[in-house]
């Protein structure tokens, strides 16, 4: 079995070739790899490529895999799955015999076992691994006809011992090693999807029309998180989000304005307990009410009011709001018009959502 360091040689290989971008990552990313054809050169290499280069922790599903029916393989990698709880697969696309009879795509075992993937966590990364080029028809036949929906990236795979042509060699582990940054970018999905797949269950076994509501806001979310092209990619599930908050406020906020002795106006939630005074910084005042000249409620009050009476409260509310002001009121004299946002700003509005609702109880 050739080495790594021989292979290196023989194709050329840079060692910033072999650098995967995991800089999005809030931790390393986990990696399983299922293949039954794994210890013939695949599992060292990708080791030598993840583990040794990389320091991400890879796991195999290998020889288990000979001897079993499509059926058997299905149920063998779902418990995997589901106990290692992978950031990203390395799949093959073909994992018994009967693979290479003439079958459809979608039946494919490989195949089958993606939708399977996906349907334990939408959010886990799967890229498709081929031992032919067809593996490209496949990518362009996957968003005409429904096969292969889902993965999140197509590797043709070649054996070091196999490889010929170094230039054609160099170009798929250049592109290996782009799709796995690509998946790295994207490993958030999975405990946001799952976490959302929670509150959206919770929302829906409720009968209230504002329960109803949020439901719908998360769905929105959801399908933006997975959206393929869209010009402002963490905006839209930004944006839902906020929503959320903002149908919560209505919620338990009367908006009315109270003229107290000094013309100045307070405001009251639903139960009579009256709105806390948050200062410039989004940061809560202990003990003192919140009185304005204005008949409105501040847009800033009203959201720091409701997460703090609800128990989610956190100090990134503040930077939060103000992306949302930003992006919804934009200065157009900036030469980009509009305020980007980006994974952690997501990742802390989810935060936000996630607890308003759980705190809740009974939506």
């Amino acid at each position: 079995m050739d080495s790594l360091n021989s292979f290196k040689k023989n194709i050329e290989l840079n060692s910033k070739d072999l650098v995967i971008d995991t800089s999005c990552c809030v931790f390393k990313p986990k990696v399983l790899f299922i293949d039954d054809q794994a210890d013939e050169g695949w599992y060292e290499a990708l080791c030598s490529i993840l583990y040794d280069k990389n320091g991400i922790d890879l796991y195999y599903i290998g020889d288990e895999l000979k001897q079993k029916s499509r059926e058997e393989i299905i149920d063998l990698v779902k418990k995997k799955v589901s106990s290692y709880s992978p950031d990203i697969v390395i799949l093959d696309l073909r994992l018994c015999t009967s693979d290479f009879d003439n079958i459809q795509i979608k039946e494919l075992t490989g195949n089958r076992v993606l939708r399977a993937i996906k349907q334990i966590n939408r959010g886990i990364q799967v890229l498709m691994f081929s031992a032919t080029n067809k593996v490209w028809n496949y990518q362009s036949l996957s968003s005409r006809e429904g096969n292969l929906d889902g993965a999140d990236g197509f590797v043709v795979k070649e054996r070091p011992k196999d490889s010929k042509d170094p230039s054609y060699t160099r170009a798929i582990i250049r592109s290996f090693v782009s799709d796995l940054s690509k998946c790295c970018k994207y490993t958030y999905r999975k405990e946001l999807w799952k976490k959302l797949q929670d509150d959206i269950i919770k929302c829906n076994t409720s009968s209230s029309e504002y329960g109803n509501a949020v439901a719908r806001l998360l769905e929105l979310a959801e399908d933006s998180l997975f959206a393929k092209q869209t010009s402002f990619p963490y905006a839209s599930i930004f944006m839902n989000l906020f929503r959320v908050l903002e149908a919560t406020a209505d919620k338990y906020i009367d908006d009315t304005a109270i003229k107290d002795s000094e013309d100045q106006h307070y405001f009251k939630f639903r139960d009579g307990t009256m709105l806390s005074k948050f200062n410039r910084n989004g940061e809560l005042i202990n003990g003192e009410v919140f009185r304005t000249e204005l008949r409105s409620l501040p847009y800033m009050q009203k959201i720091c009011n409701t997460l703090n009476y609800l128990g989610a409260y956190s100090n990134d509310v503040y930077n939060l709001v103000m992306k949302r002001n930003a992006f919804t009121h934009p200065d157009m004299s900036k030469q980009d018009g509009l305020e980007g946002f980006g994974v952690e700003e997501v990742l802390k509005a989810f935060d936000l959502v996630h607890n308003l609702i759980q705190n809740q109880g009974k939506i």
